[in-house]
């Protein structure tokens, strides 16, 4: 497909996931997403500890399907394992997600690999 739109609702009519039938009668589930945008694990910073992780996953998910959220840690070499203040967000991708965006009315800042710049 060439058409983003057609492609964002087809994402969204089938919820990322399609059946393929194979000619033995086998079925197989599938998952789509647009080529371009795929997986990606999020860096967020500057959201207080005392936030829910399902407060940032419900923020994300209007771009794309939330899969995990995890504390970063400290390096082991530290001795203890200490969250860094950094929360890790694996999320498959609809579309980009900005660099600074507000959650439980603090301003967090995004990033991962291939995110356009935003001001």
């Amino acid at each position: 497909m060439v058409d983003g739109d057609c492609v964002l609702a087809v994402l969204r009519d089938t919820r990322g996931q399609a059946e393929c039938k194979y000619p033995n009668g086998e079925l197989s589930v599938v998952s789509l997403a647009m080529a371009f945008m795929g997986t990606k694990l999020i860096r967020e910073a500057n959201l207080p500890p005392e936030v829910p992780n399902e407060t940032l996953q419900e923020k994300l998910g209007q771009f794309g399907k939330v899969i995990d959220v995890q504390k970063e840690m400290w390096s082991k070499a530290y001795g203890y394992k200490v969250p860094n203040g950094i929360r890790q967000v694996m999320v498959m991708l609809t579309r980009h997600v900005p660099s600074h965006l507000t959650v439980a009315g603090y301003t967090v800042l995004l990033s991962y690999g291939g995110q356009p710049a935003t001001c």
